[in-house]
């Protein structure tokens, strides 16, 4: 499964956050529609083949490797 229709119930169950770091793969206008509604900024890259790419913050964005890190270690 995409990881984009696993993200369907995210916003629901999203704690109190001020940014939501997501790749590529949750590029979607209405997940961060949801996110702006909550007070969440979204800081994911767009797609290559979108047609008005989304703007987002790419100094977050490099940090990312730490969480991804973390979760390979839990993992192991």
């Amino acid at each position: 499964m995409a990881d984009i229709r696993g993200a369907l119930v995210l916003p629901r169950h999203l704690p109190p956050a001020k940014r939501f770091l997501g790749d590529k793969a949750y590029d979607a206008d209405w997940l961060r529609y949801e996110l702006h509604n909550r007070g969440i900024r979204p800081c994911i890259p767009p797609r290559k083949k979108r047609r008005k790419p989304a703007r987002y913050n790419k100094r977050p964005y490099q940090k990312r490797h730490r969480i991804e890190n973390a979760f390979g270690r839990l993992q192991d």
